[in-house]
């Protein structure tokens, strides 16, 4: 953890300890899931829905791409100081695994300010901080062409919320650091990589007014970055990202964009996505279509990747939805993994997922 971490986390839960002496402790308990089946037809690889995973489904039905179990408890100490953390057992690697998605101390300095310390889940997109819970979303999984891996930060992070000519404004700006571990193809089968990012330095703009949101964000940090056999090369990256969405209550569109770039040119990429909906009762469905480009020079051997995608959700019970979603992927995308030799990265496959997520 950082160093600024290290240093205000006892601070702040020092201070928190004290004030538990003056009051009784508020403590909730959340929890979230997805239990999904995923089938690719296809034999030449392996559809995967995150680049931590190592394995997918390739002609059979797969419960491990989708599926996932979060709990969240919260504990506040009194008006000023509180904490959270959330667990979230996934498929990481070839095998479910538990790791801490947040967990964090929190300082109420202003009515306007709250101080966060501790490990959390950059508002890099406009899903970023549900993007585990499937019950908050119409679809099966964000788009990957967009919400590629971003890992979370240990650190510290500022949200300032005010309210300017009926528009709800929030700004967030983040410090730290952070580590990813991902799984890619590469010639001669699946390789990993490990990737480290320091002085991580985000500022993310959030704004809201009637049935329209939208977020603004940029991030720069000092990385290095492993991809395929490629050497561990220090570079200066950048990230930005732009979403727009409106929803009536009935009709839903969203759209984002994102460009990471490097000081080397050898990492650089650009995606984007637009999805829309109609509410019609219980029912929704909806498409969904994205795009990737690989415009770093390393990078660049993969060429665009595109997914089309349709799927209804049903809001069946309270705090219940079943979902079913059908998508049309390019084999050039990193979704497919463990390619056939000689494979046509330029082809497709259809994938078809059932989902049901709950929270309570």
């Amino acid at each position: 953890m950082h160093s600024l971490a290290r240093a205000l986390i006892p601070v702040i839960l020092g201070s928190a300890a004290l004030s538990v002496q003056a009051a009784p402790l508020d403590v909730q308990f959340s929890a979230y899931g997805t239990v999904a089946a995923t089938f690719a037809d296809t034999k030449d690889a392996e559809f995967r829905s995150s680049l931590q995973h190592a394995r997918g489904s390739r002609s059979r039905v797969d419960w491990g791409v989708d599926s996932r179990l979060g709990a969240q408890l919260d504990v506040e100490f009194d008006e000023i100081f509180s904490a959270t953390g959330q667990v979230l057992v996934q498929r990481t690697g070839t095998g479910a695994k538990i790791s801490a998605e947040w967990l964090y101390g929190q300082a109420q300095l202003t009515p306007e300010t709250v101080l966060r310390v501790g490990r959390m889940v950059l508002t890099t997109f406009m899903l970023s901080d549900v993007r585990n819970i499937g019950y908050s979303q119409h679809w099966v999984h964000t788009p990957y062409e967009v919400y590629l891996t971003f890992p979370q930060v240990n650190g510290a992070q500022l949200l300032y919320r005010t309210t300017w000519e009926g528009i709800k404004i929030v700004l967030q700006p983040s410090f730290g650091r952070a580590e990813a571990g991902t799984h890619y193809e590469q010639p001669g089968g699946l390789g990993s990589a490990h990737s480290v990012f320091r002085k991580l330095r985000t500022v993310h703009v959030m704004a809201e007014k009637g049935d329209w949101a939208a977020r603004l964000g940029h991030m720069v940090t000092d990385a290095r970055l492993e991809w395929q056999r490629q050497p561990v090369e220090p570079v200066k990256y950048a990230f930005s990202s732009l979403g727009v969405q409106y929803d009536n209550g009935r009709f839903m569109a969203m759209a984002e964009m994102m460009i990471g770039t490097t000081n080397t040119k050898r990492y650089d990429i650009a995606g984007q996505y637009v999805t829309g909906g109609y509410r019609l009762g219980a029912w929704m469905p909806y498409l969904t279509y994205a795009h990737l480009s690989n415009r770093g020079t390393v990078i660049s051997v993969l060429p665009a990747s595109r997914t089309h995608a349709v799927g209804i959700r049903w809001d069946a019970f309270k705090d219940v939805a079943v979902k079913a979603q059908a998508e049309r992927a390019s084999y050039a995308g990193q979704q497919f993994i463990r390619a056939r030799p000689g494979i046509d990265v330029r082809q497709r496959a259809n994938v078809y997922t059932v989902a049901v997520d709950f929270v309570f």
